[in-house]
């Protein structure tokens, strides 16, 4: 009897054992919830993100239906004018274009969207309207040709395109003589 009660008590201190370092083992990893707390942080991290989007998203919609653009500003030409968002009808130049532009010393393609803000409240609209359909080939040129030569590094944000945006501005009405043409806007770019 002796020697089953003292194997009783060493599967009883062996099974504890067990149980003590089961118990040691979930406190390191959480809890025993299964989930890290490194997880938890990823996860909470990326809901923010997913706010924060959401957030500046509605915000710019909002401008939108206020007539201004996206930044909540008034649209603004080199010419200092400035013409309501809602007075601009876009005027697409070129659609998911390739451009071989320099990156330094190297060749690199940029795929994008370009269109031109036309400002329908312009007095010269219907004329200067015209004479853009009527020379839209040379209007995707002239485009081209200030992108191509351009740097690829004046794509990386908007106070750089601004100075690309504002040279496809000016170069375009003065080249036609027109007033129309109040901002250019670059979207779905691709860099490769």
């Amino acid at each position: 009897m002796d020697e089953e009660n003292k194997n009783e008590e060493v599967k009883d201190e062996g099974q504890d054992k067990e149980a003590k370092k089961a118990k040691k083992s979930k406190e390191k990893s959480g809890g025993g919830n299964g989930v890290s707390t490194g997880l938890q942080f990823l996860i909470l991290m990326v809901m923010a993100a997913m706010v924060f989007l959401q957030y500046t998203t509605m915000q710019k919609v909002e401008n939108i239906n206020n007539g201004l653009s996206e930044e909540g500003k008034l649209v603004q030409t080199s010419e200092k004018t400035q013409v309501s968002y809602a007075d601009i009808e876009l005027y697409e130049v070129v659609n998911g274009a390739a451009f071989n532009v320099k990156d330094g010393t190297t060749d690199r393609y940029l795929t994008m969207t370009v269109n031109l803000g036309i400002n329908t409240k312009d007095k010269a609209y219907k004329k200067d309207i015209e004479i853009l359909n009527a020379k839209k080939e040379i209007i995707k040129e002239k485009v081209e040709q200030i992108v191509t030569s351009t740097d690829m590094s004046y794509f990386d944000g908007a106070d750089k395109e601004y100075t690309v945006k504002t040279k496809i501005l000016d170069t375009l009405n003065q080249t036609f003589g027109t007033t129309i043409v109040c901002d250019v806007y670059f979207s779905d770019k691709i860099k490769a």
